[in-house]
């Protein structure tokens, strides 16, 4: 965490955002947070995500630390013991999991409950090998997902989001976000580029996606062109048109997934298939899971409140 620039960029957009509503996001793996440093996050609002994959025999294997301790699990929990009172006023949790550990998803992800995460994402490694058979898994451990929530609801009096760990996937009217990108990424040199995946490229490639900084702003009709261009090499190379796909309203932009997988994928298509098929288990999954909650009588939807 280049906690200086993060913080010079927090400042910059929070003075220049005029009447506009905005979220501010800042997703870390926790090792290096400190009281000090929430306490100045929150100050502003900024939405807090902690990288932590469940348990740290798949936490680790995961996310091996390049020197130091073994265990990058020791320093995150030991961390989140420190700020504990603010598990309890919210922080997120983001999982990921792959071909290899998708069988433990659903424990690792009561495991997250378990540590005080009151809202966890989790998503997959797309740019592993997803067989059918590791497909067919992973759709069976969504399955065990709403029994677990189908039983948890009968034994409640009532309940709201707030009592769902996967609140924020429950309120999106689509799952993915929308076709239409709308995330940015900023480098710890207060550089914006046009898409959160521009990480992926070759350090000398990523010009190519600068649309501005931390001091001079942004560049949207820069942004827009990247975007549009991006979008028809994606048609153009791989003959997959998101816009005629049947779950199309309920999913994301694959832009940024094009972009990482252009450098490492030998069969782009195929590695943007395997992407589809992942994301139309949680659409159809997750549509039976908010049926079965809207259509409770017990639940109570508060609108005002967040999950974070």
């Amino acid at each position: 965490m280049h906690f200086k620039a993060l913080k010079e960029s927090i400042l910059h957009v929070v003075k220049n955002k005029g009447k506009r509503s905005i979220e501010l996001h800042v997703t870390t793996n926790g090792t290096l947070l400190t009281a000090e440093r929430l306490k100045f996050l929150r100050k502003y609002g900024v939405i807090v995500t902690i990288s932590i994959d469940g348990s740290r025999l798949t936490h680790d294997y995961n996310r091996k630390l390049e020197s130091g301790p073994a265990s990058s699990f020791g320093l995150v929990v030991n961390n989140l013991k420190k700020i504990k009172s603010d598990l309890k006023r919210g922080l997120r949790a983001s999982l990921v999991f792959n071909p290899s550990n998708c069988a433990r998803l659903f424990e690792n992800l009561i495991f997250l409950r378990g540590l005080g995460f009151n809202n966890i994402d989790f998503f997959p490694d797309i740019y592993n090998n997803w067989t059918a058979s590791r497909l067919g898994t992973l759709n069976l451990q969504f399955k065990k997902l709403i029994s677990y929530f189908t039983c948890s609801i009968k034994k409640c009096k009532n309940f709201s989001l707030d009592d769902i760990f996967l609140s924020d996937f429950i309120r999106r009217g689509s799952l993915f976000g929308s076709l239409n990108c709308s995330k940015l990424f900023l480098d710890g040199k207060g550089k914006f580029y046009f898409c959160n995946y521009s990480v992926s490229q070759p350090i000398e490639s990523r010009r190519n996606f600068l649309i501005g900084d931390a001091v001079k702003g942004i560049n949207s009709g820069r942004r827009l062109r990247l975007l549009q261009e991006k979008r028809e090499e994606l048609v153009r190379n791989t003959g997959i048109d998101c816009n005629i796909c049947d779950y199309a309203s309920d999913c994301g932009c694959n832009i940024g997934h094009f972009i990482a997988l252009s450098g490492r994928s030998k069969d782009l298509r195929q590695g943007l298939l395997s992407l589809c098929s992942i994301r139309k288990i949680y659409i159809s999954n997750f549509k039976i899971l908010k049926g079965i909650i809207f259509a409770n009588k017990k639940f109570k939807l508060n609108q005002n409140s967040r999950g974070y």
